[in-house]
C-alpha cells in the first residue's frame, strides 16, 4: 500500500502548520498545493488521501477543485475549512461530496484529530476482507 498522504489547498500556510506535527508523528506524507491541477495530479497516484480545502476566499475555484476532487477515481477524503459559519457554503460543500466541513474555532483547534479520523477510516476501506466478512456483507 502506498504512503498516506494529506494535502492541503490554501493561499496561506496555517493550516499547513497545524497538520505538520500530526502527520510528521504518523509519517505520512503533507502536501501545500495553491493550484488545482496540481491536486489533480496528487489525486492521480493511488494513495490513502484526505484533502483539506481552504474555503471562503476564492469560492468558485474552492468549489471547483471540490467538485472535481469527488469524482476522482482515488476516492480521497474531502474535507473543508471555512473561516466563516455559512450554513449555505457548508451545505453546498456537502452536496458536492465534502465528507466534513469545519466551520467553528472549536472545530479548527480539533482539524489534526479530525484529518487522522478520517485518515484511518480511508485507510480501514483499503485493507482487505478476510473471505468471511466479505460473504457476510454481499
Amino acid at each position: 500500500m502506498k504512503h498516506p498522504q494529506v494535502l492541503v489547498f490554501e493561499n496561506g500556510t496555517r493550516l499547513l502548520r497545524k497538520l505538520k506535527p500530526m502527520a510528521s508523528e504518523r509519517r505520512w506524507v503533507l502536501r501545500a498545493y495553491r493550484s488545482i491541477e496540481a491536486v489533480l495530479r496528487a489525486l492521480g497516484q493511488p494513495h490513502p488521501t484526505v484533502l483539506v480545502i481552504k474555503g471562503g476566499t476564492d469560492v468558485p475555484r474552492e468549489i471547483s477543485l471540490l467538485e472535481r476532487a469527488s469524482l476522482s477515481p482515488a476516492e480521497p477524503r474531502l474535507l473543508v475549512v471555512l473561516d466563516v459559519e455559512n450554513s449555505l457554503l457548508a451545505g453546498l460543500c456537502g452536496h458536492l461530496g465534502a465528507d466534513y466541513v469545519v466551520q467553528s474555532s472549536e472545530e479548527r483547534e480539533s482539524l489534526p484529530d479530525l484529518v487522522a479520523k478520517m485518515m484511518h477510516s480511508a485507510l480501514e476501506c483499503l485493507r482487505p476482507r478476510r473471505a468471511a466478512e466479505e460473504i457476510e456483507s454481499c
